[in-house]
């Protein structure tokens, strides 16, 4: 008997973590990414993809890497570049904002989360210096880009990982940011059922 009851307990343990860490990593990333190869990605594909799968929500994304500069850190981020007004459909991230808001979210503003927060020293409404890979040329030659952001939000997903290294940026800053073309876009995809995402 006690056999037993240690074996059910452990077993209801580990599938309740299962699920929890399943939830959290499935939840914050797409469970489809279509990303342009031969031509790009237009509005007329992606209504088309819209149109035939009306039970799946479809998110206009852009990602990429840069640092973050600020006092005497720099820190090495990834951004994910997101529809603004989309956002509101990723029950993962709307549930998990623990100061600010989604809708202070749009051009000029940035998501970033708590341990990456707490390692800079900065709370909602701070400024940011982020500094892209992409090159932008001066008289005095090629120099890396860099821009200001305003913090929007503040999430905290529960993975020490995400909070401290992903930052979400509106999707048109997030061209600009990479100097990429409105074409040169992904999209991402989430079910209602992750595992039947062939």
């Amino acid at each position: 008997m006690l056999g037993v009851a240690i074996l059910i307990i452990v077993m209801s343990v580990m599938n309740g973590f299962r699920t929890e860490l399943t939830e959290k990593i499935l939840g914050f990333n797409s469970h489809i990414t279509i990303k342009p190869y031969s031509s790009g990605i237009n509005n007329k594909f992606y209504e088309s993809i819209q149109s035939e799968y009306k039970n799946i929500k479809v998110i206009k994304t852009l990602n990429g890497e840069a640092v973050i500069m600020m006092d005497d850190i720099a820190k090495g981020i990834l951004i994910r570049g997101i529809d603004s007004e989309k956002i509101n459909e990723l029950n993962f991230l709307k549930k998990n904002i623990i100061d600010g808001s989604l809708l202070d979210f749009s051009e000029g503003t940035i998501i970033i989360g708590k341990h990456l927060a707490i390692e800079l020293g900065v709370i909602v409404g701070d400024k940011i210096n982020i500094m892209s890979s992409s090159q932008v040329s001066t008289p005095l030659g090629s120099i890396l880009k860099q821009s200001t952001y305003k913090i929007a939000a503040v999430f905290s997903s529960g993975l020490y990982e995400f909070d401290r290294n992903v930052t979400f940026f509106n999707l048109n800053d997030s061209i600009s940011f990479f100097e990429k073309s409105p074409e040169e876009i992904n999209l991402e995809l989430y079910l209602n059922n992750p595992l039947k995402a062939d």
